[in-house]
């Protein structure tokens, strides 16, 4: 659900899948994803962002 829509609220979540809000946020959170800034982002870096960022420490 998160995939397909990731600028759904958790209340808008939780009233989809019919459970507390906080009940959908936690296996958010177990799967990497954070709501930030009005988006659900994954929570760690993708490996092509983990080579983005080595690539650019070395240049620095």
């Amino acid at each position: 659900m998160v995939d397909s829509d990731p600028r759904q609220i958790n209340e808008e979540l939780s009233l989809k899948i019919g459970c507390p809000w906080s009940t959908a946020q936690d296996p958010l959170c177990h799967i990497g994803k954070l709501y930030w800034q009005g988006i659900w982002v994954p929570l760690g870096l993708t490996e092509l962002e983990q080579r983005r960022t080595i690539h650019a420490s070395l240049f620095l």
